[in-house]
């Protein structure tokens, strides 16, 4: 399938992103601002058990205008047990506050916006934050007595309103709906190594708001609102012991996606949470010998080599590329610029009848998981106290 045949195939509904409205990737304006005000708030769960697989419900209070930016902290304190061989020195490390996250959503009344995995949140750091900027500071020593050691670890959740500022969320604008965040989290046990108790001792979410001076405010309320949101959809594939075949994944088939993002996860890791997010093949530089991406059949590239789709697209779509050269991150992007939200190119594979990831794995004598994330935009409006969503 040629690259003219792809631009070419378009439909009306591609007409919500595509459309100019005067400005375009070569042509900008500038901004001024109004008063406002910033203030951060701790919001406290709903809950008060967070030691087994669990739901974790948060209410978003409406106590500013905007909501700018969501941080998860958790208080982690490890009980000494009998068993002093265990002991050691073991500390918490920076990799266990992504691996206790199952999922994380951001909901409007039964809406839900966004949907994170603790594996996305992961990967969206390693594609996105300068080393020197990590949003995930080193966990940090609280306090150290003889009944145990206790641990803040803090996590800014990337949700498409706390990247850029004009995207904040108007909570101001929406005051026939309900906001919440569902947090999953994934029991202490499957992910731990050794037999140390770590206990979950609080989750909260720390919340940004801002507030706007009357005018601003007003054009919020009286005015309908429209704005593009990024979501995340995932799907995980088992990949048996030994295996070299053919693997094929049938890629949903959704309006509006702008990146395919895969990794392979060496299953025997997980109970490691030093390496948990160590995507490498343990014998070899890719998981894979060949990659084909296919839509009604045809490729979309020519045979590339793997190294394409883990290095190069890598390099040239993400801003912190040259930190992860370890890591096997694979991407194929329809985008001019992945990490903003503002669409650079879209691609709308609901006009194929079928869109296939083919790779041509190598054995490696242990299990895996293929987990396959697809970006895609979806539009959405708020008029009268009420959000509604395009798709």
């Amino acid at each position: 399938m040629s690259i003219r045949n792809i631009l070419n195939y378009n439909n009306d509904e591609d007409s919500s992103i595509k459309v100019s409205n005067g400005l375009t990737h070569f042509k900008s304006g500038y901004k001024t601002h109004t008063n406002f005000s910033k203030n951060c708030v701790d919001i406290m769960s709903l809950s008060n058990t967070f030691n087994s697989s669990c739901t974790v419900f948060f209410d978003i209070d409406k106590i500013g205008d905007l909501l700018s930016n969501i941080t998860l902290s958790l208080e982690i304190e490890k009980i000494n047990t009998d068993d002093k061989a265990f002991l050691g020195d073991v500390e918490i490390v920076e990799e266990i506050l992504y691996a206790l996250i199952d999922t994380i959503s951001f909901k409007c009344g039964d809406k839900v916006l966004q949907t994170f995995s603790g594996y996305w949140i992961y990967i969206w750091h390693q594609l996105n934050s300068n080393k020197n900027e990590n949003m995930l500071d080193s966990a940090s020593l609280y306090e150290f007595n003889k009944i145990g050691d206790k641990y803040y670890l803090n996590l800014q959740i990337p949700f498409w309103f706390c990247r850029e500022i004009n995207k904040s969320f108007p909570l101001v604008a929406l005051e026939n709906e309900k906001i919440t965040v569902e947090l999953k989290l994934i029991d202490f046990n499957k992910i731990k190594g050794f037999n140390i108790n770590f206990n979950i001792e609080n989750v909260k979410l720390i919340c940004e708001y801002i507030n706007l001076d009357n005018d601003e405010k007003l054009n919020y309320i009286n005015n309908s609102l429209e704005y593009i949101i990024e979501q995340i959809d995932f799907t995980t594939e088992s990949i048996d012991e030994n295996s070299s075949s053919i693997k094929k994944i049938d890629i949903p088939k959704y309006p509006y996606v702008n990146e395919l993002i895969w990794v392979l996860v060496n299953t025997h890791i997980k109970t490691n949470f030093n390496n948990y997010f160590n995507f490498s093949n343990i014998h070899l530089e890719n998981h894979m010998k060949e990659v084909r991406i296919l839509f009604n059949g045809k490729l979309i590239n020519s045979n590339l080599k793997p190294s394409y789709y883990n290095k190069i697209q890598m390099y040239q779509n993400h801003t912190n590329a040259s930190f992860f050269k370890k890591n096997s991150i694979y991407s194929h992007s329809f985008a001019l610029n992945n990490d903003k939200i503002n669409p650079s190119g879209i691609l709308s594979l609901n006009k194929y009848n079928t869109v296939v990831l083919e790779l041509k794995i190598l054995p490696v004598g242990r299990k895996r998981d293929l987990i396959l994330f697809i970006k895609k935009f979806n539009i959405m409006r708020i008029k009268d106290g009420y959000l509604h969503l395009l798709v």
